[in-house]
């Protein structure tokens, strides 16, 4: 499943690159960021599919290594960049910061209680896309770098006596996106996209609420998401 997905990316990369290419054979297409105005953009994105590793030391019964999907949910994320002009045939470089938000939340059973579950990802990422002219529109191509955290928090339904958990991890992340970008009048635009978001390797350290033994969790977290948005530049 990763391999195809990895394919369908590299496929829609490689789809993006021959639609410039072929414009700008008949057309000299000028990009929409080409005058190096700063740009303000806000994005929600769909959860299209997830992998979550997750590893968990100690005695607990809970201990061991399981691995799932997140619920389907709605984030959103904010960017704020600046557009360097490389050329009216060549587009521009984005250089950008982002805040993003995905959270999930679901219900899990374990032998007869029911928790709900809350897993929320925070991320601050330093993004550069180049920006590409395609006759009306741009199209994107780039990746970023960032730090993130990662929240679950646990609340049992029907089992007052168990304690709500709660643990975070920080750590690295990185990020991989393609999309269009599509003006409305001189200083206004929609986008829709797709990022893959990559954190590995996320460990934290709690203390088991009815041993009172320290218990490494270590999170592997890759989501494929599509998303639409909105942006201005000034």
């Amino acid at each position: 499943m990763e391999t195809l997905k990895m394919k369908l990316f590299v496929s829609l990369l490689f789809l993006t690159l021959s639609m410039s290419l072929r414009a700008q054979e008949t057309v000299k297409p000028k990009s929409f960021f080409n005058d190096g105005d700063t740009y303000i953009n806000l994005n929600l994105s769909l959860l299209l599919d997830s992998k979550l590793i997750e590893v968990v030391g100690g005695n607990t019964p809970t201990s061991g290594k399981t691995e799932g999907e997140l619920a389907k949910d709605l984030g959103f994320s904010a960017a704020i960049g600046r557009s360097f002009p490389i050329s009216d045939k060549y587009g521009a470089i984005l250089a950008q910061a982002e805040f993003i938000r995905h959270p999930t939340k679901d219900v899990e059973s374990f032998d007869s209680f029911e928790f709900e579950n809350e897993f929320n990802t925070t991320a601050y990422m330093a993004n550069f896309h180049w920006l590409i002219p395609v006759k009306t529109f741009d199209a994107f191509i780039g990746g970023g770098l960032g730090a993130t955290k990662l929240t679950l928090k646990t609340t049992p339904i029907n089992n007052p006596s168990f304690p709500n958990f709660e643990q975070s991890s920080n750590g690295f992340a990185y990020q991989f996106q393609t999309g269009v970008i599509v003006p409305i009048g001189k200083i206004f635009i929609v986008n829709a996209g797709y990022r893959i978001f990559i954190a590995d390797n996320i460990n934290s350290n709690v203390t088991d609420p009815e041993s009172g033994e320290k218990i490494n969790i270590s999170w592997d977290l890759t989501t494929h998401r599509f998303e639409i948005g909105v942006g201005v530049k000034f």
